[in-house]
Order: structure tokens, then C-alpha cells, then sequence
């Protein structure tokens, strides 16, 4: 089975990473989080069965309409539903990602310069609704952070379209799974079911699926990327468990998103070569650019907590260090 290296990732709150190769998580914890210790070793990803039966609390914004909702069984994921008519798009159609492919393949791909669009698609467990409108008392939507960070990290690669989801409308439902402590499989099996695949043309696209519940357990991680798949996750019920208001909890969702897709393209040094040697060896696959949300992690609570605010503060939309930032300009993959 594929090892994933790295259960530690952006500094939400300080852990350990060990092992090699592959992804990482998202942490809450100290002041503004949730609290909970290191994750340990890496996890084995590929197969597994899930080993919880709780509901997960409904963590979403409380509006919006549903996409429809996925069935799961059977032949494969149906999804029901239309889009509201906004320029993000139609909601994806659901479809297994059976072609296997590695980390390198993937960055490949959605690097490669004759891509016109890189698309977000994402897909919500019935009670996990990402937030979506307003960015608290600016005129920026919540998604915008998403949006214009990966604008300004595809800058150098042409006329590229970024297009994110804005409403839940846009973003497909699929009924409750019943776990509340997630395992690699399960998520592995659950995100193989409904990405659609990573490529269709000119345009690429990854997953982020919303789930209930925790990974293994762990009250402390936000999100986490199984390595070389076209998606990753995020635990809508630590998400609500950090901070004490709705913007904080956007920008802390927002982060996790931009972070987990940083790791599915292929950040750091994971598929993505660097200009200048900028990954954290003691935690491989992140950065030591204190100010881009590839980094690893931060030595202090206060240290978490600045990364946000400074964010919350500027109105900062975009999330990326030069670091990242340069590899991503630099990164024209050709046949």
C-alpha cells in the first residue's frame, strides 16, 4: 500500500511529521483551534473499511439549495441538480477516477501550458456545506480566496480560467456516509467514487470533498490529501471548532482548501520541481517560506494564530509565498 508520509502540514498548530514521500494534513489546535495532539507516523493509504458509525454534526452555513443528492451505490455516483446560472459554472458530474495515476503525472498535467482551464470542483457530504457567500464584512466572496490564489500561482501560464464554485447550488451533495473516524481507505474509496476524472481536453480539474466526522479520531486535523490522487478532503467538524466567529471559520476553511489543493498539484517538491531549494526536509512536502500557506507549520500558537490574521487584517485573498509562488511560474512541463 502507498505510505503517506506526512500527517502534519500548514501551521493551524504545531505537530510532528514523520516518514517519506507524500501529502500532509491540515492542523487546528492552540488558540485558535481545536486542540489535539501530533498524528504520529505516516497512514497507509489504498484499502481499508471504516471503522465508525456516528453521524457527523451539521457543520455548514445553514443556506443555499442542495445540488441533489449522490447515490453511492449501485453502479456508481448519480448526481442530481443544476447549477444557479453564476460563472462558476455547472455543479461537476460525479464519476469514478478509476485511472491511477502518480504525484508527478498529476502536476504534469495540470501544469502543462496547453491547459485553458484548472477547474475546482467540489462535493459535500449531506450536513458538511462549505461556506460560501460573503467574506465577513468585505465585499469579497468567501470563495475569492481560493479563486485568487490560484490565479496569481497560474499567472505565467497564459490566458488560464480559474473557476471555483460560489454557491452550494455548484457544489453536489452526497448522502451521509455514517463515519465518524475516517480512515485513508475510506476516503481513498470515497474520493475514487465521485472525482470525475482529472483531465478532459484543454481543461484539468481536482476534487475537495467535505466529510463529518475526524480523521482516525483526531479532533486536530482540518484536512488531508491522500498522495497521488486528484483529491483531498476536509473535516467540516474541526472547521467549526476553530475560532469563536464565522470569519475566522471561512478564512480557516478557505486555508485548508487552497493548502490541500497545494498538495494535489503537487507542492512542495511533490511533482512540482523547485526553482530554489525551499522544503522543509524535517517535513517533507512543505515549506520553510513563513509566509505562504504551504508552510509547514508554526513553532508557536501565536505564530498560527498571526498567519490568520495578518490574512483578516489585509484582506489578503491570495495565500501562496514567493517560494511556491516561483516554482509554479517556472514549471512548464512539454512532452
Amino acid at each position: 500500500m502507498t505510505r503517506l508520509a506526512c500527517l502534519a502540514a500548514l501551521a493551524i498548530a504545531v505537530s510532528a511529521c514523520s516518514g517519506g514521500g507524500g501529502s500532509g494534513d491540515v492542523r487546528a489546535g492552540g488558540e485558535i483551534g481545536a486542540g489535539g495532539g501530533t498524528a504520529g507516523g505516516g497512514a497507509s493509504g489504498g484499502s481499508g473499511a471504516g471503522n465508525g458509525n456516528g453521524n457527523g454534526v451539521d457543520g455548514g452555513n445553514g443556506g443555499g439549495s442542495d445540488a441533489g443528492v449522490i447515490s453511492l451505490g449501485g453502479d456508481g455516483p448519480t448526481a442530481g441538480g443544476s447549477s444557479d446560472g453564476s460563472t462558476a459554472g455547472p455543479a461537476p458530474t460525479a464519476g469514478a477516477a478509476n485511472e491511477r495515476l502518480t504525484q508527478a503525472e498529476i502536476s504534469r498535467r495540470i501544469f502543462d501550458p496547453a491547459v485553458t482551464e484548472f477547474a475546482v470542483r467540489v462535493f459535500r457530504e449531506e450536513g458538511a456545506n462549505p461556506y460560501t457567500g460573503p467574506l465577513g464584512l468585505t465585499s469579497n466572496d468567501t470563495w475569492d480566496i481560493t479563486a485568487e490564489s490560484f490565479g496569481e500561482l497560474f499567472g505565467a501560464h497564459g490566458e488560464r480560467t480559474i473557476a471555483v464554485p460560489r454557491t452550494l447550488a455548484q457544489m453536489p451533495v452526497f448522502e451521509d456516509q455514517g463515519i465518524q473516524n475516517w480512515t485513508i481507505g475510506n476516503l481513498v474509496d470515497l474520493g475514487r467514487s465521485l472525482a470525475p476524472p482529472l483531465s478532459s481536453g484543454s481543461e484539468v480539474g481536482i476534487s475537495v470533498i467535505f466529510v463529518n466526522g475526524l480523521y482516525e479520531g483526531n479532533a486536530g486535523i482540518l484536512g488531508i490529501h491522500p498522495t497521488n490522487s486528484p483529491f483531498s478532503f476536509v473535516f467540516k467538524d474541526v472547521v467549526e471548532s476553530v475560532g469563536s466567529d464565522s470569519t475566522t471559520r471561512r478564512y480557516v476553511e478557505q486555508t485548508t482548501i487552497v493548502h490541500e489543493i497545494g498538495h494535489t498539484i503537487g507542492f512542495v517538491d511533490n511533482g512540482v520541481p523547485m526553482v530554489n531549494a525551499h522544503e522543509d526536509t524535517e517535513h517533507p512536502h512543505h515549506t520553510l517560506d513563513r509566509d505562504g500557506v504551504m508552510y509547514w507549520a508554526v513553532e508557536s500558537r501565536n505564530g498560527a494564530l498571526a498567519f490568520l490574521t495578518d490574512a483578516i487584517a489585509g484582506s489578503r485573498l491570495s495565500l501562496f509565498g514567493p517560494a511556491s509562488l516561483l516554482d509554479a511560474q517556472n514549471y512548464m512541463p512539454s512532452d
